[in-house]
């Protein structure tokens, strides 16, 4: 069976990330691994250290690169992290959580400070944009949530610059560009998970659709790039959502890595994935 880790501190969102490692762990059919990393020549868990009734592993060394080689095993299917303290002022989480979803090679959930944990997760929201990385993390989420009474949300936010012209049929055609664009990009969709769109800015467009549909978890497939003008939804989502972001790597390598999770939790070959455009979140 597989396991997802949460990574926990005494800090007070701590509980949140347990809490929502037992929701994806629910919906991935796993087991919950609550983890604590050691300062120092310290081999106890702080007296306060919330950790939900759960056992808790210490690790040792280097606070993310202890996780990282905690996720490193290939029966881990998911980490969770709290987003820490961001510093400086701009950084949309602190540096341990951006050096853990920056190289681990499996989906990292990031627990926002204001966000609500989920006891369970029953409405995923994930947006798509085209490119290889929204369409791999759709796989990615169908294949983590395979359960018949998870729905999945997908979302395509148009620019006013990419906003397609409409005649005077304009019901019929968007429902003909949404089915083009699923057929175009490869998209395994169904008729029970219409394509909603809408139009603005995706990082906006992204937080208020979350609300609406009510999601339990945001998915965002991404190159776990934080260099200057990457990331910009990732960035923005994180810092806004009241909900868990569920960030799904997408290089091959990563694909490799880790195992797809079916209802029963066993672990199963990850199946290939059709070329599309390069990544541009």
């Amino acid at each position: 069976m597989s396991r997802v880790i949460a990574a926990v501190d005494d800090s007070a969102q701590a509980l949140a990330v347990v809490r929502t490692g037992e929701a994806v762990a629910s919906l991935c059919g796993s087991t919950l691994e609550v983890v604590h990393v050691c300062a120092g020549e310290d081999d106890t868990a702080p007296a306060g250290l919330a950790s939900g009734g759960h056992e808790v592993r210490l690790l040792r060394g280097l606070g993310s690169r202890a996780i990282a080689e905690a996720a490193a095993d290939r029966d881990v299917a998911a980490v969770i992290v709290g987003t820490g303290r961001a510093r400086p002022a701009e950084a949309f989480v602190g540096s341990c959580a951006q050096q853990v979803i920056t190289a681990v090679p499996v989906p990292v959930v990031v627990v926002p400070a204001h966000a609500r944990a989920p006891t369970t997760i029953r409405r995923i929201l994930i947006p798509l944009d085209g490119t290889r990385a929204s369409s791999d993390a759709l796989r990615r989420a169908m294949e983590l949530s395979a359960q018949a009474d998870v729905r999945l949300i997908a979302l395509h936010v148009h620019t006013d610059a990419s906003l397609p012209m409409f005649s005077d049929q304009p019901h019929h055609e968007v429902r003909a560009w949404s089915a083009e664009f699923i057929r175009r990009h490869a998209l395994p969709m169904s008729a029970e998970s219409p394509l909603r769109l809408r139009v603005g800015q995706a990082g906006t467009e992204v937080l208020a659709a979350a609300v609406q549909e009510g999601a339990d978890l945001i998915v965002l497939g991404w190159r776990q790039d934080l260099s200057a003008g990457r990331a910009a939804v990732v960035r923005s989502t994180v810092l806004g959502a009241t909900v868990p972001v569920l960030l799904i790597p997408t290089q091959r390598e990563a694909q490799n890595h880790y195992p797809v999770v079916n209802t029963r939790g066993r672990a199963a070959a990850a199946a290939p994935y059709p070329a599309s455009r390069p990544e541009s979140r």
